[in-house]
């Protein structure tokens, strides 16, 4: 027995380090989930422009076009919007979506501001697309689904948790 406990060490289990993933990459993958978990059906007799305008060096501006039961995605933002979202820091809009700062600070801060009909938005969003930890895509290599907790947290009104990983540069 000795002989076999010894080289029960010998063969541990290698597992690859993940690495951390970036702001921007968190919010490209999640962007690009959008228009997958849209649910048509709820869409019906839609008609909203979502826009997102993230500053700083890792952020973006991208508008969510719904009309019926198509959604669309663009890298601007076009249109007159029904809401706009609006965050100094993508950092600080990565750690709004993951829960670790809640909207009255941010707000109260100055470092966001919410534009247009927030509450159509909060109540619309969850209708409309399906929950990230019942959507199922896997993230790329792992083999494990993206979502790892229950609710991804944009703006209260997406699910909590996008990802199992905290975006490098975000808050812990």
């Amino acid at each position: 027995m000795g002989a076999f406990g010894k080289t029960g060490k010998l063969f541990r289990k290698f597992v690859i380090a993940q690495k951390e993933i970036t702001v921007k990459d968190y919010l490209a993958d999640m962007f690009a989930t959008i228009v997958p978990r849209f649910q048509g059906q709820g869409g019906r007799r839609a008609r909203c422009l979502f826009a997102f305008d993230l500053g700083g060096p890792d952020g973006g501006k991208w508008t969510v076009f719904i009309k019926d039961t198509v959604c669309k995605i663009t890298t601007t933002i076009e249109g007159k919007p029904t809401v706009t979202l609006e965050f100094n820091e993508a950092k600080d809009y990565v750690d709004f979506i993951l829960g670790k700062i809640d909207a009255q600070s941010i707000l109260a801060a100055g470092k966001a501001a919410a534009k247009g009909d927030i509450n159509m938005m909060a109540s619309k969003w969850p209708i409309l697309f399906e929950n990230t930890k019942t959507h199922g895509r896997q993230r790329p290599g792992t083999g494990t689904p993206r979502a790892q907790k229950d609710h991804i947290g944009e703006p209260e009104v997406f699910n909590r948790s996008h990802h199992g990983q905290v975006p490098q540069g975000a808050e812990r």
